[in-house]
């Protein structure tokens, strides 16, 4: 609710701050603000926020072509607005929320 709230918050306020210096609201800015305002009304109707892990599994026959791969899924990640988070040493816990999908948090 309250990271809702600041989104809120913020596109509000940087649409004054457009309004104020003269320029308009693209399709874009409006699309997001309406996506804040359906989300706070699902989640005043009891709706719940998902969120989704996807695990990934990176191997490479040396170090530079396994720091090369890492870095193009990074890469692609970002341009899919998508976080990662090297899990490295955490294999066997990794594996376990992968394998064992029994709706745990990870």
């Amino acid at each position: 609710t309250r990271d809702i709230r600041k989104k809120k918050v913020e596109h509000i306020s940087d649409a004054a701050q457009r309004r104020k210096i003269g320029q308009i609201e693209d399709a874009a800015q409006t699309a997001e603000y309406e996506d804040v305002l359906q989300q706070e009304a699902d989640l005043t109707a009891g709706h719940g926020v998902l969120r989704v892990t996807g695990l990934i599994a990176v191997s490479a026959p040396t170090v530079e072509e396994l720091d090369a791969a890492v870095s193009a899924i990074e890469q692609a990640a970002i341009q899919a607005s998508c976080e990662t988070r090297r899990l490295v040493g955490q294999q066997a816990a990794a594996f376990t929320a992968a394998a064992l999908p029994l709706a745990r948090q990870v």
